[in-house]
This record gives C-alpha cells, sequence and structure tokens, in this order.
C-alpha cells in the first residue's frame, strides 16, 4: 500500500509518499458454539505486520457490535454473554498500530446451543453441548 501524506515546510506544501505494509484479512473463519452463551471464534493470520484483531459479530440483522483483540499473535477468541438458541453472524480483520485495516474475513453464521425447560411437570431439560442433554 501507499499512501500520500502532506509535509508543510514554512510556505510551501509537499506531497510524500509513504510505503505502508498491507494487512491480509484473516482467512478460514470458523465458528463453534461450546455452550448456551459461548461461541469460540478462529481464523487463519495471514499478515505479518498486524498487531491486533477486531472482531465484529451481530445477531442476525442487527447493528455490528465490534470487540478488540490487542494482539496479533492470537487466532482464537472466546465470545461469552450471548443469548441462547440465537443465530448469530462473525467477521474479523487485522489492525496495527497506525491505525491500518485489512478487509474484513469470511463471514461465518452460528447459533448458540438452546436451553430447554419443562415446568408443568417438573422436568428440566438442560443442553450440555452440541451433542448431549441434561434431565432434571
Amino acid at each position: 500500500n501507499l499512501h500520500l501524506r502532506l509535509r508543510r515546510q514554512r510556505q510551501n506544501v509537499y506531497k510524500e509518499a509513504i510505503k505502508v505494509p498491507y494487512l491480509y484479512p484473516p482467512t478460514q473463519l470458523t465458528a463453534d458454539a461450546i455452550d448456551y452463551n459461548t461461541i469460540v471464534l478462529s481464523w487463519q493470520d495471514n499478515s505479518q505486520y498486524n498487531t491486533g484483531y477486531q472482531i465484529s459479530y451481530r445477531k442476525k440483522g442487527d447493528s455490528w457490535q465490534t470487540v478488540n483483540v490487542p494482539s496479533g499473535e492470537v487466532e482464537t477468541r472466546t465470545l461469552t454473554g450471548l443469548d441462547p438458541h440465537t443465530l448469530y453472524e462473525f467477521r474479523v480483520r487485522a489492525y496495527d498500530d497506525e491505525g491500518h485495516y485489512s478487509d474484513w474475513s469470511n463471514t461465518v453464521t452460528e447459533y448458540t446451543i438452546p436451553i430447554w425447560t419443562d415446568d408443568e411437570d417438573g422436568l428440566a431439560v438442560k443442553t450440555i453441548d452440541k451433542k448431549c442433554l441434561g434431565l432434571n
């Protein structure tokens, strides 16, 4: 990437080209629900010069919310506090200390795990994980 910066010296203004290392977007983003309110994101880091990642997520159709992960070495993030049995969309991009951002990764969707209860019969069904239910 080449950016232009204007520099003022006395009464004259100069254009100066600055070479900025290109930030490649993360790829192979995956989302895996591990609990009724928790999803783990994983991605492939493709940039050598990034200092962190910005994760964007939303309930399907809502506005995007962002979380910054201030380490370029991390390729996974656990998001908690999500609503049960809700479809979310996720995307990730790299950033550097100079305020440059990569393009967004692929967008993935994942449901958080549902919680079921039946108070009439006194039976409570709780989701333990994607493949296991607990009965009380």
